[in-house]
């Protein structure tokens, strides 16, 4: 599995999830995820990898071969092609993914202004007691 090599890799260059995460600009949850199997590594991952780190994006993807590549090997057998389709597909995936949290943030906003309609409704009748209370003349009694 793609994850649990990475993290051998990480783990190999002395790295926390949340040093690794900074080095390679992502966000700590981001590299998390990939990291434990829940998002794929794009092929632009990869590509970092590889070029700040010289691991081989074959290992990682197969496991087979050395983790990193080595001063003398011929580094264009191990390049990865990013073409404008990958790119696209890329931001499409990132598209999703900020849709989706935008959805789930509009839909907790929305129960919070129930709930904060609900405590307002409260917050209402209750200054509405009060208001009936002080209305009385003294020698009412509360009902």
């Amino acid at each position: 599995m793609i994850g649990e090599r990475l993290k051998e890799v990480r783990k190999s260059l002395n790295y926390s999830q949340i040093e690794f995460s900074e080095q390679l600009g992502l966000h700590q949850g981001s590299y998390s995820d990939i990291e434990n199997g829940k998002s794929n590594a794009t092929k632009m991952f990869l590509l970092l990898l590889q070029y700040r780190y010289s691991i081989n994006p074959d290992w990682l993807l197969t496991g087979e071969g050395s983790m990193f590549i080595s001063e003398n090997a011929d580094k264009k057998k191990f390049t990865l092609s990013y073409s404008k389709d990958d790119m696209n597909a890329d931001i499409q995936r990132t598209n999703e993914k900020l849709m989706q949290k935008i959805l789930k943030l509009e839909k907790e906003i929305a129960v919070l202004e129930a709930k904060e309609k609900e405590a307002n409704k409260e917050l209402l009748a209750a200054y509405r007691r009060i208001a009936q209370f002080f209305e009385r003349k003294p020698t009412e009694s509360p009902s």
